[in-house]
């Protein structure tokens, strides 16, 4: 899946934080630098936009989240002290192909034709600016696997809220608290966000 649709813009952004004294409340308006990643998700086969498909900055400690719209287009705003040399956008389909497995007037055949979408991740640079181009998200039943051998297996890592915990306590907590938000990335993907270039997988637990 090539990076395409990406679009980096830095911009300053207004926060209000709020700080209690003993003279009460008082609001401040911050200014942080913010890079904006904008661009328009497209159903490979058919060609048309994909909308409210899930759209995520993934860093280790921490993710940020929007939508895309009816148009198939989506914009995020990441702070730039989140900005690595290289980066990973996440666009999660679950709950889209969830709706089109539990919509009882769907056709069987409709499932076989590709209406249901493979995540999809891309790592972006930086400095990358990319304009008016797609991103072209494939079917899963278009995706073909392989199998590769190791003659020795590289450790999986666990992060929760950016901190590296065991497999065990990982889990616990996932099984805990299944409203937690949860990722899992193998290959560059995983390499990328944990910088590290020895991993077998990296799975990922935010409580936020």
């Amino acid at each position: 899946m090539a990076a395409t649709g990406i679009i980096l813009i830095t911009n300053l952004s207004f926060v209000q934080a709020q700080t209690k004294t003993n003279f009460g409340i008082i609001t401040e308006q911050k200014v942080i630098d913010v890079t904006k990643v904008s661009g328009k998700l497209i159903f490979k086969r058919t060609k048309k936009e994909i909308t409210d498909a899930e759209v995520f900055f993934i860093c280790k400690s921490k993710y940020i989240k929007t939508t895309t719209d009816k148009n198939g287009n989506f914009i995020l705003e990441i702070p730039n002290e989140l900005i690595e040399k290289k980066n990973v956008l996440y666009f999660d389909f679950e709950k889209l192909n969830n709706e089109t497995y539990n919509n009882l007037d769907r056709k069987p055949s409709n499932v076989m034709n590709g209406d249901i979408y493979e995540n999809t991740s891309i790592i972006f640079l930086k400095n990358e600016q990319i304009k008016e181009k797609e991103i072209q998200i494939d079917s899963q039943h278009s995706y073909i696997g392989g199998v590769s051998i190791m003659s020795e297996t590289p450790p999986d890592y666990y992060y929760f809220n950016g901190k590296s915990i065991s497999e065990r306590k990982f889990e616990k907590l996932k099984k805990e608290n299944p409203n937690y938000q949860y990722f899992f990335f193998k290959n560059k993907e995983a390499e990328v966000i944990s910088k590290k270039s020895y991993l077998n997988d990296l799975q990922l637990l935010y409580s936020n």
